[in-house]
């Protein structure tokens, strides 16, 4: 099926025979996708004011080239030597290792860090909660954002800094004495680490980048989505690939009955697993271009 498939449906197209099929497919995955929220323990604060700090007014201008080679933002950048395409390459790279190492993440710029508040070593803001704190390149940043996360860093919250840390403040400008002396301080404790090298990092744990899932046979590259729906864990696995695996992974998770939900039918059945601390095992197929749910609920042990 999968050769015959084109990007687009038309009556013509080989494959519309398998029309509702598809779409059957899609509204089921797109069904439970849309309840619950992400299972996301990491936060990646967004670059967008360093970026807006090394652009100049003829980015406003209709007339200037917007768009440089690669970067996708404004050619005016240039003149403070690229550094707003590199925060840029590094803050995309980062999106893509860590879902690459199946770490759920969610972005935030400054409007949601200062909604948030520190509870445990966590920042809290309603349902979500975050461990670790991500940060890409920056040149300014809010002060009042940087406080939060000295906070934060200061009651036991991992950050990671993925480059040059902010010099200057959007209150004082590009030169602030009183956010280099926040970040100074942050540096002095053990769970603030630089981390150039973010997939290095992932490797040598012990920094908050803990996969929800991790594979104990069988690794491949394995596109995956957690969510929690009414106290169940839903996990989306996927085989992108050509080639049947199988293998064996653990997800992080409360224990309970596991069953595996397979959007193309609707079909759900139980699957042996077994319970483990802080998780549970499971040993699976996927054939290729497969996905499905699987689902653990912690109320039927």
């Amino acid at each position: 099926a999968q050769s015959v498939v084109t990007p687009d449906f038309y009556r013509t197209d080989p494959a519309w025979q398998h029309m509702g099929q598809w779409t059957d497919y899609v509204r089921r995955i797109s069904y439970v996708n849309a309840h619950g929220k992400l299972l996301a323990d990491v936060l990646l604060l967004n670059p967008m004011d360093s970026i807006w700090a090394l652009s100049e007014g003829a980015n406003m201008d209709p007339g200037y080239d917007m768009l440089d080679v690669g970067g996708g933002i404004p050619a005016n950048t240039a003149s403070h030597g690229g550094r707003a395409s590199e925060i840029n390459r590094i803050y995309h790279e980062a999106i893509r290792q860590l879902a690459h190492a199946r770490i759920e993440a969610l972005a935030a710029d400054k409007f949601y860090l200062k909604e948030m508040h520190v509870r445990k070593g966590r920042l809290v803001r309603g349902e979500y909660s975050f461990r670790t704190v991500i940060l890409p390149p920056m040149t300014v940043m809010d002060l009042q954002v940087a406080e939060i996360l000295l906070q934060f860093a200061r009651d036991g919250g991992f950050i990671l800094y993925l480059g040059e840390l902010p010099e200057g403040s959007l209150q004082r400008g590009r030169t602030d004495h009183r956010i280099q002396e926040l970040f100074r301080s942050m540096k002095t404790l053990p769970n603030v680490m630089e981390a150039r090298d973010l997939p290095a990092a992932i490797r040598r744990g012990n920094c908050g980048l803990d996969p929800q899932i991790s594979f104990l046979e069988g690794e491949f590259d394995m596109p995956t989505l957690c969510r929690q729906i009414d106290g169940r864990l839903f996990a989306w696995i996927a085989n992108n690939e050509e080639e049947a695996h199988d293998f064996k992974i653990r997800i992080r998770c409360t224990p309970g009955q596991v069953s595996r939900w397979n959007p193309s039918d609707g079909h759900i059945f139980p699957i042996a697993a077994e319970s483990v601390e802080k998780g549970i095992e499971a040993k699976l197929r996927l054939y290729p271009y497969e996905g499905c749910f699987i689902v653990v609920d912690p109320d039927k042990p």
